[in-house]
């Protein structure tokens, strides 16, 4: 079949056409293109002249004047001129939509910054008529600025919200929805419950803003999107302005965050701000969050400004790459106050000028794992309390790899500034490759155990003298191991009461710029083969009585005797010799018994 489209103002002579299924005749006339797709018509002659075999295009109608279905002959194709705009189809049962779009513009909403109520309605009108399909489809929003004054709802499946291009404030071909209404969500997208959780939804090529770029950034609650009992679901080319929080998740399923950006452009008010929010006692699960930005003004915060945030039950397979998060209080905080989940992994994080804990990691039982690898942390901490790069709060079963930290290159006066922090009974972890540089301390563990910290770089310049490189107290059974410590320090490593039962070995110290090398407080530990500071070297020692023990420190010694009259060397009660003249090799905190009648001369040599 052939159509032939009747411009504006043309005249022809139609000898006969057919429309849908009425055959009609007509003379000389003017047709009028009628709406945004034109006066479709098919026609076998045109001013007398042949043209084409007689086809059968669309007609268009409006609901109400729908003809009957035909259940003898399914298939004909229309026009809706309202409802949900585009083509429809009668199935013999009903006529439904068979390209499930819907342009907003349709609707009655408004591109050009006006007219926000006449916008809400017409934009939730589309939603609902989306939603009303049972394949769900396509909310389309050609460019331009649509001003809303109330929350738009989505609670159905398969409802499909696009735009143009993430717009920016009058950005050319760009689709920004702007909030009138101060502490407003813009986007709920939402299930019932758990048990009835709704699916297949797609958020992408727009952008929310609440005021002007210039000002309205005062917003202490609202998110643009939030998601909740949702499954499968996919938020991508995305920019968010001036919220509360950017995106706020609970109980959502199977969901992918690609070159998603929220910004705030002025300090933060009061409360707390979030780029991405996740909580809830159901939790949410297989969440990837991948190219995004999130970023806040780094100086004048009333409140407290989160670029990630999840609490409750925690979130599992949960993976995170390349989001960028500039100048929060913390850049990720996930909390497990609930029962913990697992395989949560941060690769290749930039958490630029945060000025409290770049990512906090708190009460994740023993099951638990985090990875966080491939990152660049950089600290913008002055005054605020305890900061750190990362701080695992009795937390577990972390590894922290092959990131970059770097301090405060303004000032190193807050003393507890850390690049990482192990707190308040963490267990099972890795601190691993890392590159640590100008930080009070580099890795501190308090009220931790069983902790590795192996092959990192630790680097202090003249202005920037640490404390100390790494320091460990109150805990047994961690493993220093292949370290550098280099620059300024107080310290290299400072080992304080109760760092029992660990090893420290093979770490390279560059001794000229650093006052003490190894400060060791704690008992039965191994302390061997660090260059730099092994071996010790060699010192007399003087029996004071026979029998007389001699107990090597946390380091490998060799012990000599010579001279005087020695009747029994002993380790362990076995008698090893019994006589002047013989050396001793003691492990760690190995001890020997000497007797003698005569006073030998005794030396060690402490390696």
């Amino acid at each position: 079949h052939y159509l032939v489209i009747i411009q504006t103002g043309d005249s022809v002579s139609i000898e006969k056409a057919k429309i849908g299924l009425e055959d009609i005749e007509t003379g000389t006339g003017t047709f009028n293109r009628k709406g945004r797709t034109g006066f479709d018509i098919s026609v076998s002659k045109v001013n007398g002249a042949n043209l084409f075999p007689l086809g059968v295009h669309l007609p268009r109608f409006l609901t109400a004047d729908l003809p009957p279905v035909d259940a003898a002959n399914p298939g004909r194709l229309v026009e809706l001129l309202d409802g949900l705009r585009g083509t429809w189809k009668d199935t013999g049962t009903a006529w439904v939509s068979v390209t499930g779009h819907a342009n907003v513009l349709d609707f009655g909403a408004y591109n050009n910054n006006t007219n926000a109520a006449a916008t809400t309605t017409a934009i939730q009108a589309a939603l609902n008529a989306v939603a009303a399909l049972t394949e769900g489809g396509i909310v389309f929003f050609p460019p331009g600025m649509y001003l809303v004054n109330a929350t738009l709802t989505v609670t159905a499946s398969g409802v499909h919200i696009r735009g143009s291009n993430q717009g920016w404030y009058g950005e050319l071909n760009g689709t920004m929805i702007r909030m009138t209404t101060a502490n407003t969500t813009i986007l709920y997208v939402h299930g019932v419950a758990a048990a009835a959780r709704i699916k297949s939804h797609v958020i992408e090529k727009i952008s929310f803003s609440y005021g002007e770029n210039s000002t309205h950034d005062t917003n202490t609650s609202g998110s643009a999107i939030d998601l909740r009992h949702v499954l499968y679901a996919k938020v991508t080319d995305v920019t968010v302005l001036n919220q509360a929080i950017g995106m706020y998740l609970d109980d959502v399923i199977d969901l992918w965050v690609t070159h998603f950006f929220s910004q705030r452009l002025y300090a933060v008010p009061a409360g707390t701000s979030y780029g991405i929010f996740m909580e809830g006692s159901v939790g949410n699960a297989s969440i990837t969050i991948r190219d995004a930005i999130i970023g806040f003004v780094d100086s004048g915060h009333t409140g407290t400004a989160i670029g990630v945030y999840a609490s409750g039950t925690i979130v599992q397979d949960t993976y995170l790459e390349n989001v960028e998060i500039i100048g929060a209080d913390k850049g990720m905080y996930f909390e497990a106050t609930g029962s913990l989940k697992y395989d949560i992994k941060i690769h290749a994080p930039i958490i630029d000028r945060y000025l409290m804990n770049g990512i906090e990691l708190i009460g994740f039982a023993s099951i638990g794992q985090v990875t966080i690898t491939d990152g660049w942390f950089a600290s913008a901490a002055t005054t605020v309390g305890t900061s750190a790069g990362v701080k695992l709060n009795a937390s577990s079963g972390a590894i922290i790899a092959n990131n970059q930290f770097n301090g405060n290159n303004t000032s190193i006066a807050v003393t507890t500034n850390y690049g990482v922090l192990v707190d308040n009974a963490a267990v099972d972890s890795i601190i691993s490759t890392n590159t640590f540089r100008n930080f009070y301390i580099g890795v501190g563990v308090a009220a931790g155990s069983r902790i590795s910290i192996k092959d990192n770089n630790f680097f202090n310049d003249s202005t920037h003298t640490a404390n100390h490189h790494i320091g460990v107290t109150g805990t047994g059974y961690n493993h220093i191991d292949g370290n550098l410590l280099d620059g300024y320090a107080t310290t290299g490593i400072l080992l304080g009461a109760g760092f029992d039962n660990g090893v420290v070995e093979s770490n390279l110290f560059l001794p000229t710029n650093i006052t003490t090398l190894l400060s060791y407080s704690g008992s039965n530990s191994q302390i061997r083969n660090n260059k730099g500071y092994n071996p010790v070297g060699i010192s007399n020692i003087i029996p004071t009585g026979s029998p007389y023990t001699i107990t090597a420190g946390a380091s490998p010694e060799t012990i000599y005797f010579y001279g005087g009259t020695i009747t029994d060397i002993s380790i362990s009660s076995s008698t090893i010799a019994f006589a002047t003249g013989v050396s001793v090799d003691l492990a760690p905190n190995q001890a020997l018994v000497l007797t003698y009648t005569g006073l030998p001369n005794v030396k060690r040599d402490v390696h």
